[in-house]
């Protein structure tokens, strides 16, 4: 099953790819060779955490045993990836893990798909770390495998340079896709750690929506001298 998920990523992929190396620097290719590192942490790990249910390791939690609870985990693990990737993110943003890790990630302000879980081993391992609320609180391999899938999938969603899908052109029904919303922390850096559906950045100052007043109010927080036109 994770195989095939991850082939069917891996298309996706290689077509967008196709598309945009005929324009691209390098990068693309560069980020797809960097993305098979988080492909293979991802399937041992919940090869490993699988094994762990399986032998009783940690607190199990079925929906015949424990139906509320179960739905109620379920619904709860969504807000948890967001906080938890947001206090990541920005832990890898302490200069150290950032000379040591991070810078790798950064390298591309122009972002495609690829770019999305292109980043160094220690990293992957602190991202995907996510699961270990699992060995806290009873749960279900279901459990595992959205933790663990949202978390591999979600960043190439994130990184597309589209910020929304049009559904509908006719009736102008659109889906938001927050790719502008993280394209933003790619160009200024010290922003938006986290996603707009959990308002984290808002509640803890670091939310730049790509205005004028945001980038002014960025460039005071930084003690940057004010420009006189425009953004940068």
């Amino acid at each position: 099953m994770l195989d095939a998920l991850d082939a069917a990523l891996v298309l996706y992929h290689v077509v967008d790819m196709v598309d945009s190396v005929r324009v691209d620097d390098g990068s693309a290719t560069r980020d797809a060779r960097g993305e098979w590192v988080p492909r293979i942490l991802r399937t041992r790990a919940e090869a490993l955490m699988l094994w762990a249910y399986g032998n009783g390791w940690l607190p199990f939690a079925g929906l015949r045993t424990n139906p509320v609870w179960f739905v109620v985990l379920l619904v709860l693990l969504s807000p948890w990836s967001d906080l938890h990737f947001y206090w990541v993110h920005r832990l890898t943003h302490w200069k150290p893990l950032y000379k040591a890790c991070h810078y790798l990630h950064h390298r591309n302000v122009n972002m495609g798909p690829w770019s999305g879980l292109s980043m160094h081993p220690l990293e992957h391992v602190l991202y995907f770390s996510r699961w270990i609320i699992l060995f806290l609180v009873p749960s279900h391999p279901i459990h595992l495998l959205y933790l663990m899938q949202r978390a591999g999938l979600n960043p190439a969603v994130g990184h597309t340079g589209f910020d929304e899908v049009v559904i509908n052109k006719k009736r102008d029904t659109r889906m938001s896709i927050d790719s502008f919303f993280h394209y933003l922390h790619h160009r200024y850096f010290e922003c938006n750690y986290g996603n707009s559906k959990l308002p984290l950045d808002r509640w803890f100052g670091t939310f730049h929506d790509g205005s004028e007043e945001a980038y002014a109010a960025m460039r005071r927080k930084r003690a940057m001298p004010a420009e006189s036109k425009g953004l940068a």
